[in-house]
């Protein structure tokens, strides 16, 4: 009689119970992977939203830099605008800033005539002609049509040249005004006020240099020439424009009490003239400023 070996029945029975356990077993492994990788996918996502607002909030942060920016250019190009036709408007009545309108003079010695629009530079007027009055103005009569003078527009003249050739060293330094060329303006007025010092167009000449400084904003080179113009030539025509410039420069400068002092003593100087009457206007404003402000 066969009888069955009990080993080759060992292993067949170890081998079916270990197949058992690790079919029993892959479940859980299965859910233990699958819990890991919903793990990892919460973190990534959770890091994704995180950089997703963090990059928003720069958006935002750069979008607001902008804006202000914006702003601020915008405020720049308000101001050149104004201060271009303020130039514009100023060229083209030979008066300086917040005047009234063409055909109305400056309120300066008796008998100062209105000055002439630019493009008549070579017509007796405010700004060819000497203010009557003017200390520092030797007489010189004027050349006549023949002379050579008269003709044409001449190089720079030198320091022997007689008035009518500082009268086309003015109009030259003027015409280049005109034209926005300020640092060469402002060249041609030094030039000429150096060449004529006692000349017929020193006050204007510095008047217009305080200009082209003021047009570009440097401030402190305008309010300078402005004020030399008030010490050196107390009798120019242009003593009250002056005056307000150096208030207003003053004011735009932050320097408020100066400024307010500067509005006063033009006020209690020539008290019937427009600038007189801007002056207190802006005057009244720094006020207002100061209290709210304080109000604050």
């Amino acid at each position: 009689m066969n009888h069955a070996h009990p080993v080759p029945l060992l292993l067949t029975a170890l081998l079916a119970s270990t197949l058992i356990g690790a079919a029993a077993a892959d479940p859980l492994l299965e859910d233990r992977v699958a819990r890991i990788e919903r793990i990892m996918d919460n973190q990534s996502a959770s890091g994704l939203t995180l950089q997703m607002q963090q990059l928003q909030q720069e958006v935002q942060e750069l979008r607001g830099l902008a804006e202000t920016q914006k702003f601020e250019i915008q405020k720049l190009q308000r101001q050149l605008r104004d201060q271009y036709l303020d130039i514009d408007s100023r060229l083209g009545t030979g008066k300086g800033l917040d005047t009234p309108a063409v055909g109305t003079p400056a309120v300066g010695p008796a008998g100062a005539a209105p000055p002439p629009r630019p493009g008549a530079l070579d017509l007796s007027g405010k700004d060819l002609k000497p203010p009557v009055g003017s200390e520092t103005a030797a007489p010189v009569t004027a050349p006549s049509p023949s002379s050579p003078g008269a003709v044409g527009i001449p190089s720079l003249p030198s320091p022997e040249t007689t008035g009518g050739n500082e009268r086309d060293a003015y109009r030259d330094a003027f015409e280049l005004l005109k034209q926005r060329k300020y640092p060469d303006a402002a060249a041609a007025f030094t030039d000429l006020m150096a060449r004529f010092p006692q000349g017929q167009y020193t006050d204007q000449a510095r008047y217009w240099l305080a200009e082209t400084y003021y047009v570009q904003r440097n401030y402190p080179a305008a309010l300078a020439e402005f004020d030399r113009l008030v010490q050196l030539n107390p009798t120019s025509a242009r003593i009250p424009e002056a005056m307000l410039k150096i208030a207003n420069i003053q004011s735009e400068l932050d320097a408020r009490e100066q400024a307010r002092a500067a509005y006063r003593l033009l006020i209690a100087k020539y008290p019937n003239s427009t600038e007189a009457r801007l002056a207190q206007t802006r005057l009244q404003k720094l006020g207002a400023e100061r209290t709210g402000t304080e109000q604050k």
